[in-house]
């Protein structure tokens, strides 16, 4: 078989073939912890060849070795190293030092030039970092960073949802150590589910997909976890106004096997119980969540490597009512939703070209109100509940031909239970439950990444993919393509095209301020969704290292979307929700994109800017016309700088500004007589007639903009065996008042006596939160 593989890769590509060059492999790990470190950069000196680790620390390298030749092995917030290559050693393990310094922000952890890196629309984002910037209730929250970042827009402020190129929140695959989170948002959005302290990576790909990944149209957040310190104990508790958390690493055998765990939890409801219960004559309210992480990773040789990871996550709002008179007389509410992650991961190394990764996972989303009531032995108890589960395996592998050809491919096989609506009434001793769903995809990809001339690079791959429900098959062939052109030695131009598929739908309403996220399947009524996705960039580092520029012009077009049909929401109506919702929508979007970054020195960060338009068309929406997206914003910016004053103190700030969101206001109204052709009377004696609104076209109206400046300041005190870092913010320092949402009101008029005589001519009202917020909080590394 392999010497077939290289015949078929003679006629094809001859200048991927050097026959005298080496082969070196191994791994990339922290000199302390002996936890792996995915993309760390390493170099043969002296010459162009330059590769990275993968997600798991391995890298294979190929080139003209000898004696003489020095490897250069960096990483961000690490000292780089050097090393001689050695003829008898092929497969080795290099650990890299932290750096004594604080590191200053950057959000490419990939050294590597920009315009010589394969890759379009990614960055790749180290949580230890994200610590030094600005964020609201001092929580460093990966999402609310990754809206700060060019392709990517915010919904309502003070959210954690990300809305990427035109997409909706569900279009983006997001995955915790390769499975995926269906819900990521706590306290409706304020935070995200992602406990900073647990993590080692981010990446954000935008455009220019690799294969390996599917299901989605609009992004993937790839997030990894630590793999838990197999040297030492260490740990980390921290104190802030959202959330207290902790986390505890080490080895259970010393450079054999190590663990980590994770807590994070909201406090306020131990406050809000007992105090609501007193000042609101016997009822108590409380709202909590929950994260926690876990993880073991097991070294069975250095061919081998075990990995379990565990998160659980959960949010509660929950009344309780008491009647202190007659006890018996009682009602409790609640709603609750959150995630389960559960999942085993194998590692192999079959030799120094190949490398696979074998995952298999359990996970769940679920989302439910519970009622109960008993007054007067009247008692009545319902419930609903949706949910999504998941049970899956797939395979990846990488071959390391040489240093002009890799290949990637795998398969990825999912089975999908949804249960869209489930409802159950005590009082009526009835189960009301829609159509449990069962479905299967299962997929096949294949990625090239290779060399075609001295200022040509590509990957070239291709997915391969089938969704099966109601004994319908749904095959989606998925072409992916990037070209790299070098034009010079420091700018390069990268055109690159993607077909996707998604096989899930997801209904959102609200409720309280805080989202019902129902997911429901793909069916042959509500058929999947598509994109296709052109984008050309072009690259460069300006020819310093020290600054990045990268200006991107993307067009895009999603089929079969849906939406819910005007004035339905997913509690009225009947219990099929499908006859809630149009099919067939159809969203484009358009737009460019540029990213300048200084990546060294004392002062770093980013301005981003994207110019876009996206809009939405349903055939029984808006007369069929063509209408803006709600989250539509023509322009959108983000500065963010970090001054690193010494060596125990930095000082940062962002600035974001953004068009106003979409919006459907009524721009008149008139009064009309009542279905029966009478007039009514209110309890003033006031004769009136039913007021009818009139409406321009949908989302024809804009909020004001959107902008706002936060900074932050960070002190560090280093000793032996601990670093302790306090921290303090600001969130929208010239309080701004940027609109969350506009209502209609009607000013009473007044007569002499202050009574109530009629209304003035109605006005829109403009709500706005978060006008100034300081933050505050302390950790403990030890």
């Amino acid at each position: 078989m392999k010497k077939i593989l290289v015949l078929l890769l003679q006629s094809s590509f001859p200048l991927l073939l050097f026959a005298q060059n080496i082969t070196i492999s191994g791994f990339v790990e922290d000199y302390d912890t002996y936890e792996r470190l995915p993309g760390a950069i390493i170099t043969v000196k002296s010459t162009s060849n330059v590769t990275s680790t993968n997600n798991f620390g391995f890298f294979s390298l190929t080139s003209n070795f000898t004696d003489t030749t020095e490897i250069i092995v960096s990483y961000i917030g690490y000292k780089p190293t050097r090393i001689k290559y050695q003829s008898h050693n092929k497969t080795q393990t290099i650990r890299l030092k932290q750096s004594a310094n604080i590191e200053s922000v950057t959000v490419s952890a990939n050294r590597i030039p920009i315009e010589k890196r394969n890759q379009v629309s990614t960055i790749k984002l180290i949580p230890s970092q994200l610590k030094l910037l600005p964020v609201l209730g001092g929580e460093p929250d990966i999402m609310k960073v990754l809206q700060l970042l060019p392709s990517v827009q915010s919904g309502n402020e003070g959210t954690s949802d990300i809305y990427v190129r035109g997409g909706g929140p569900d279009q983006n695959l997001v995955l915790l150590d390769d499975m995926p989170l269906y819900y990521v948002n706590h306290i409706g959005g304020f935070v995200s589910v992602f406990n900073n302290d647990a993590l080692s990576s981010i990446t954000l790909i935008t455009g220019g997909f690799p294969a390996k990944y599917g299901n989605r149209l609009s992004s993937v957040i790839d997030v990894r976890m630590k793999e838990g310190n197999m040297n030492k104990i260490h740990g980390n508790v921290t104190l802030g106004i959202i959330s207290t958390k902790f986390l505890l690493e080490g080895p259970i055998k010393k450079n054999k096997t190590s663990f980590l765990i994770s807590g994070r939890r909201f406090m306020y409801d131990l406050i809000t119980r007992p105090l609501s219960k007193k000042l609101l004559d016997g009822i108590s309210l409380g709202y909590s969540f929950y994260d926690f992480n876990a993880k073991i990773n097991h070294k069975f040789s250095d061919k081998n490597r075990l990995y379990y990871s565990f998160y659980g996550g959960n949010d509660k709002i929950r009344a309780v009512y008491k009647n202190k008179d007659f006890p018996t007389d009682k009602a409790t509410s609640s709603m609750a939703w959150g995630n389960i992650l559960s999942g085993m991961r194998w590692n192999h190394i079959f030799n120094n070209k190949l490398f696979v990764n074998t995952v298999a996972y359990y996970s769940q989303y679920k989302f439910k109100t519970e009622n109960y009531g008993n007054f007067e032995e009247n008692e009545y108890y319902n419930i609903f509940y949706s949910g999504i589960n998941d049970f899956s395996i797939k395979t990846d592998f990488e071959y390391f031909y040489n240093e002009n050809y890799k290949l990637r491919f795998g398969t990825n096989s999912i089975y999908h239970s949804f249960y869209p609506d489930v409802k159950q009434f005590k009082q009526k001793q009835e189960t009301e439950q829609s159509l449990k769903y069962t479905a299967f995809e299962s997929a096949v990809y294949i990625d090239n990444e290779l060399i075609i001339s001295k200022n040509i690079n590509a990957v070239i791959g291709f997915r391969l993919s089938d969704y099966i429900i109601e004994n319908k098959h749904f095959l989606s062939y998925e072409p992916r393509i990037i070209f790299n052109i070098k034009l010079f030695n420091f700018l390069s131009i990268k055109p690159a095209y993607t077909l996707m598929q998604q096989n899930i739908h997801l209904l959102a309403g609200t409720s309280t301020g805080f989202t019902k996220a129902i997911w429901v399947p793909a069916t042959i009524k509500a058929v999947p969704e598509t994109a296709q996705q052109f984008s050309v960039s072009l690259a460069s580092s300006l020819n310093t290292k020290m600054y990045e520029l990268s200006i991107e012009v993307y067009d895009k077009k999603m089929n079969n979307l849906i939406a819910y049909k005007e004035g339905v929401s997913y509690f009225s109506g009947t219990s099929d929700w499908q006859d809630k919702i149009e099919i067939g929508g159809i969203g484009k979007s358009k737009g460019i994109e540029m990213m300048f970054q200084k990546t060294q020195g004392r002062i770093s960060g980013w301005l981003a800017y994207t110019l876009s338009k996206t809009t939405r068309q349903f055939e029984n929406i808006n007369n069929g016309l063509v209408y803006p997206y709600k989250y539509d914003r023509r322009h959108n910016a983000s500065i963010s700088l970090t001054y690193k004053v010494n060596k125990r103190q930095t000082v940062s700030a962002t600035w974001v500004y953004g068009t106003g969101n979409a919006i459907t206001l009524p721009i008149a109204k008139y009064n009309a007589v009542n279905e029966d052709n009478s007039f009514q009377e209110d309890n003033q004696g006031f004769v009136f007639t039913e007021e009818v609104y009139i409406y321009p076209k949908r989302n024809s109206l804009r909020m004001k903009p959107y902008h706002r400046l936060d900074i932050g300041m960070n002190f560090f005190k280093i000793k032996k065996n601990t670093k302790r870092t306090f921290s303090v913010g600001i969130y929208n320092l010239y309080f701004r008042q940027n609109p969350y949402f506009y209502y209609l009101y009607n000013p009473p008029k007044y007569d002499n006596e202050g009574q109530v005589v009629g209304y003035k001519q109605a006005q829109i009202r403009q709500v706005s939160y978060f006008p100034f917020v300081p933050s505050i909080s302390y950790s403990i590394d030890f």
